[in-house]
């Protein structure tokens, strides 16, 4: 256990070193909105389009519980910059391709402008950015061919939810989705709790769910 933990701490530590060399600055833009908004006492209408991201550390805790592994896609809904999408791939090398979804335009030309510093690092991993609605049954083939789904689901609403556990079933047997503070609305027998853990993101806690296709 001690190895393991020491290996983590390493991965992490090398994560944030390759992460720290392409540092996006992201701002609130006409189309998006700060994710100071989550501590609002009410929050508007637009909270599901809240931009916050997970810690590395967290990001590293919750993808070990999903088991994720060299040669695995991995597909971030609601990703914005990408800071879990490349994290993901600083921190398990080899990962055959990431996926990523995001509807703010400024937010998508900071993950390209991210892809293009870590091109220039020598680093290219193969990466789909789409600028488009994650929940629309006529694109979502290409985050459901995923192993590995994070959705950063902490101020997404029920209908969200809902349409990310319907077309989750499309989902390959085994495959693993990853979601905050929020189960998946799923009927019984289609996904099953590996786990859960807690963990951090810019706006605080969270509590992430490791459900798995039955």
């Amino acid at each position: 256990l001690a190895a393991q933990i020491q290996s983590t701490e390493a991965q992490i530590a090398s994560a944030q070193a390759r992460m720290g060399a392409c540092v996006v600055q992201t701002k609130p833009r006409r189309r998006g909105v700060p994710c100071a908004i989550l501590s609002m006492p009410r929050r508007p209408q637009l909270s599901n389009f809240v931009y916050g991201e997970l810690t590395l550390e967290s990001l590293a805790r919750l993808l070990a519980r999903a088991r994720i592994q060299a040669g695995s896609v991995f597909a971030d809904l609601g990703g914005g910059a990408g800071r879990q999408r490349f994290g993901a791939a600083a921190l398990v090398p080899r990962l055959r391709r990431l996926v990523g979804f995001e509807l703010m335009e400024g937010y998508i030309d900071d993950a390209r402008a991210r892809l293009a510093c870590l091109a220039s690092l020598g680093e290219t991993p193969d990466v789909d950015l789409h600028h488009d609605d994650f929940t629309v049954a006529s694109s979502a083939h290409h985050w459901t061919s995923a192993d590995v789904v994070l959705a950063t689901s902490t101020c997404f609403d029920q209908a969200q939810m809902v349409a990310i556990a319907t077309l989750a079933r499309n989902l390959r047997p085994g495959a693993r989705i990853v979601t905050l503070d929020k189960l998946l609305p799923a009927p019984p027998g289609t996904f099953r709790l590996l786990a859960c853990c807690h963990c951090r993101g810019d706006w605080g806690p969270a509590l992430g769910y490791i459900q798995e296709r039955i």
